[in-house]
């Protein structure tokens, strides 16, 4: 009797045992399941994310280099081919250092401002040369710069991306035209004794600059600054930046920003 038991409870064991496995494999397996449905989840949250910040796209169009930009160019002739090939290898080097950081920066100038995104794709015209600066509307950006003296200035990709990123700050306040009018307002009434261009590029250059610091460190903000420096009402506006704060300025903005607070995910 006594080695009947000892089997009959071999058996009993060996059904715990199977009875366990089966219940922590039913519970590894759930887990797993949950734990993917999060990871899918968080992606799909990453993704609505990222399909409400607009893309860059990097446009060479022939018609509007040849009418418009080469049009005052004294240092030399506008020719096809030569454009053609120049312009489309600077694109595919700009696309790379753009896709760096190019989405973090678009989000991240929401997070400061509370301003979004209204576009879902925005053009970037990248022209060959030209003696206009860059503009915001329609975004245009010459590689090259002659000045009325003749001289040409060419722009590294690195320099190109911190202009590219300057006008779609510009953009970014176009899109947001009325909820930032008392804002505006605001501080050209304050400024009133300072230069148009400074007090348009007061919170600008605030922005960039914390743009600057978190993606690119102190050596590019202060190169940009030197740069800047060449024009008057861009040297000023940096000086009322530093002095005054960034985080001050932030903070005055959203004061008068007309909208909510954006919500976090």
């Amino acid at each position: 009797m006594e080695h009947i038991d000892n089997y009959s409870w071999n058996f009993v064991f060996l059904g715990i045992n199977i009875y366990c496995w089966d219940y922590w494999f039913k519970i590894s397996f759930w887990i797993a399941t949950i734990c993917k449905l999060k990871i899918k989840f968080f992606k799909a949250q990453e993704f609505i994310k990222t399909m409400k910040i607009p893309r860059i796209e990097f446009i060479w169009s022939w018609i509007y280099q040849q009418e418009v930009h080469s049009a005052n160019v004294k240092t030399e002739t506008y020719d096809f081919e030569i454009y053609d090939r120049y312009v489309s290898n600077f694109i595919k080097e700009i696309k790379l250092e753009w896709n760096k950081n190019g989405n973090k920066i678009l989000s991240y100038m929401e997070e400061i401002t509370n301003l979004k995104w209204k576009e879902e794709k925005i053009n970037c015209y990248v022209i060959k040369i030209s003696t206009f600066p860059p503009f915001s509307i329609p975004l245009t950006i010459p590689i090259q710069f002659e000045t009325p003296d003749k001289k040409t200035y060419t722009l590294s990709t690195e320099r190109y991306l911190d202009m590219l990123i300057h006008e779609l700050i510009h953009n970014l306040f176009v899109q947001n035209e009325k909820e930032t009018d008392k804002y505006f307002e605001h501080v050209f009434d304050k400024y009133r004794d300072e230069p148009f261009n400074t007090v348009l590029h007061i919170l600008l250059h605030t922005i960039h600059k914390k743009i600057f610091l978190k993606f690119f460190g102190i050596k590019r903000l202060n190169d940009e600054i030197e740069k800047s420096s060449y024009y008057p009402d861009y040297k000023r506006s940096w000086e009322i930046v530093n002095k005054k704060g960034e985080d001050s300025i932030i903070k005055e903005f959203r004061d008068y920003l007309d909208v909510k607070p954006k919500e976090k995910a």
